[in-house]
């Protein structure tokens, strides 16, 4: 989870002004940081060179996760991401809560991660302090919301994401 965190901040750092326009904006981003997590985690040395795959099948070949690599310790990881801000709020709250259940299916990754970015115009003190983000968020998580981490970007806006560990559970005993 360490290399995954370390990767966001540094994709944050390196792309702030990018940030700010999602959250002033309200712009998707979520297949733009697909692409620049992947690059990243091409280039870092934590991960097995060739391994990352962008929207891998999973599951029959019949889904999609949105990213999947190895360490150089050889463990497997697979990675959901969603994004959200004010323009996405509602809409995108099924979706977080699909891809947390979609990542108990792949099996074949020792590690499966939920990553959730959030963009916002308020201030990362607003942000903290704003019971409808905070409401929408433990919903997502069912009450039990992961550390987030916190960045104040350019004109008062900031970004805030999640990274959750999610366990493999045995597709038999999933009900639909």
């Amino acid at each position: 989870m360490q290399l995954l965190t370390d990767t966001l901040i540094e994709i944050i750092e390196e792309n702030e002004g990018h940030f700010t326009t999602f959250a002033q904006q309200a712009i998707s981003f979520e297949e733009w940081l697909n692409i620049e997590l992947c690059v990243a985690l091409c280039n870092t040395e934590k991960v097995k060179l060739g391994s990352v795959e962008n929207t891998p099948n999973y599951i029959n070949d019949s889904k999609r996760l949105d990213i999947t690599y190895k360490t150089t310790d050889d463990k497997k990881t697979a990675l959901e991401i969603k994004i959200a801000h004010p323009g996405t709020y509602e809409s995108y709250k099924e979706d977080c809560k699909n891809d947390l259940k979609k990542l108990a299916y792949a099996s074949d990754c020792e590690n499966r991660y939920f990553l959730l970015v959030v963009v916002s115009t308020l201030t990362d003190k607003e942000f903290v302090d704003d019971q409808s983000w905070s409401n929408w968020i433990n919903e997502i998580f069912s009450s039990k919301v992961p550390e987030s981490n916190s960045k104040r970007l350019k004109n008062g806006c900031s970004v805030h994401f999640y990274i959750s560990q999610r366990p493999y559970i045995e597709s038999s005993l999933i009900s639909s």
